[in-house]
């Protein structure tokens, strides 16, 4: 069978058609039945400060950090711990600082004035209480 002219241009485009439409349909997915659905899965706690506070019994400090990790550091990042110093003594360019934490006392010296940490301490606040390292006098109680 030969077909020429017009129909042969419309035979041609309906054999593309059909085997267009064939590859379509082998194509096509059905939807899982509902039985077959996954189960939902829990999201895994994985707050790492819920798990830092929920290792800590309750009133229970957590040390502070190291006197070290303020030498040769600017004052203000001392500061960020302890607070405004109680006193302020200016020796030419030099500071003596002195910081009131609770039953201790810490105290720096700052070279130049209000600039680097060059020296940390810790004694106590009354001479029949006992001498407490710096991480001990930031202890703090989570949460408070």
């Amino acid at each position: 069978m030969f077909v020429s002219g017009p129909s042969r241009f419309l035979v041609t485009r309906a054999i593309v058609a059909l085997c267009a439409t064939t590859a379509l349909v082998a194509c096509q997915t059905t939807p899982p039945a509902p039985s077959e659905a996954a189960a939902p899965v829990e999201a895994e706690d994985t707050d790492p400060i819920a798990a830092l506070i929920g290792s800590v019994p309750a009133n229970q400090k957590v040390a502070g950090p190291k006197a070290d990790a303020f030498i040769g550091s600017p004052v203000a990042k001392l500061e960020g711990v302890t607070g405004a110093p109680a006193l302020v003594r200016r020796e030419g360019q030099n500071e003596f600082r002195r910081y009131d934490l609770g039953s201790c006392r810490a105290y720096a010296v700052v070279v130049p004035a209000g600039g680097t940490v060059v020296g940390l301490t810790t004694g106590p606040a009354a001479t029949d209480m006992k001498t407490m390292a710096f991480e001990d006098c930031t202890a703090r109680v989570p949460g408070v």
